[in-house]
């Protein structure tokens, strides 16, 4: 064989052993990696894949200050609008924000995201460039594995969604149940319009459910004495600064003088509930200080 044959039959042979390599580091087929989230935006309670099992999941690797990571929100948007009722959930991965940075990326950035984001590491996935996107089927095995180079595209979440079982109404209680626990975790902090909300939620899930009923039990407690007055005084300051239905960030957008206004208002607003309701008084403090940082 001459020389130049022989390199051109190595190079070959190095090309196809680099194939191999890529497929067999391949996620898809495999069980789902679990993901290090330490904080939810967005969240129900549910804090790991594993507990996501019974759904589609697509699991997106991005950063708050990456350009590509952000030209995707509307994308993940529109999945979440076409899919999520049908069974898609659609996770965030973010390993380099925290919270308070999110929550101004969110309410002078980009207000509209209605899917969740995680904040925490990710574990075994090779992400190498973001954004990322893994999708996991309802077994809790990797489907499309975008590490790997492949991008999910609408007709594999389609496909995914088509072969998932229907929920067993036993999952459908434990999934409710851990809604509950959460919305108690927020009336524990007297956050009553946050945990008002969750509960609602778990009515809508357990049905005639144990959760259900304690769900009701919580809502009619918010109804008299200190926690009333509270959750009156938290609607008051979530209308004000415009937050969005879970409180966590702004439904819009707004101009940085309108932010540094509404920053001014919200300060006002926590003087003035500070003795009768020092938990609102304490959130207004906080989206004042939101609003008064603008996204950079």
């Amino acid at each position: 064989m001459q020389p130049a044959a022989r390199r051109a039959t190595s190079a070959a042979a190095i090309v196809l052993a680099a194939a191999f390599a890529l497929a067999d580091s391949s996620l898809a087929g495999r069980p789902a990696p679990e993901i290090q989230a330490t904080q939810w935006v967005h969240g129900d309670g549910r804090t790991t894949l594993a507990e996501f099992r019974g759904e589609v999941v697509l699991l997106e690797f991005w950063k708050a200050k990456c350009p590509a990571s952000r030209a995707e929100v509307r994308h993940l948007v529109k999945l979440t609008e076409d899919y999520g009722r049908r069974g898609l959930t659609v996770i965030a991965l973010t390993g380099d924000d925290d919270r308070r940075a999110i929550e101004r990326f969110l309410t002078h950035a980009d207000a509209s995201p209605n899917y969740r984001i995680a904040i925490g590491g990710a574990g075994e996935y090779a992400v190498t460039r973001l954004p990322c996107a893994i999708l996991v089927g309802a077994d809790g095995n990797v489907i499309v594995d975008g590490t790997s180079g492949r991008t999910v595209s609408d007709k594999d979440v389609e496909a995914a969604l088509k072969s998932a079982a229907a929920l067993t109404p036993g999952v459908i209680e434990a999934r409710a149940a851990k809604r509950l626990a959460f919305a108690e975790k927020f009336a524990a902090d007297r956050l009553y319009a946050r945990a008002e909300y969750e509960l609602r939620e778990v009515a809508k899930l357990g049905a005639a459910s144990e959760s259900a009923r304690r769900a009701q039990e919580l809502l009619k407690s918010f109804a008299e004495g200190d926690a009333a007055a509270e959750l009156a005084a938290q609607k008051d300051v979530a209308k004000l600064a415009g937050l969005n239905a879970t409180f966590e960030h702004a439904a819009e957008r707004l101009k940085s003088s309108e932010a540094e206004s509404l920053a001014k208002r919200l300060a006002k607003k926590a003087d003035e509930l500070r003795a009768k309701a020092p938990r609102a008084s304490k959130m207004a403090e906080e989206w004042a200080a939101v609003y008064a940082e603008p996204w950079k």
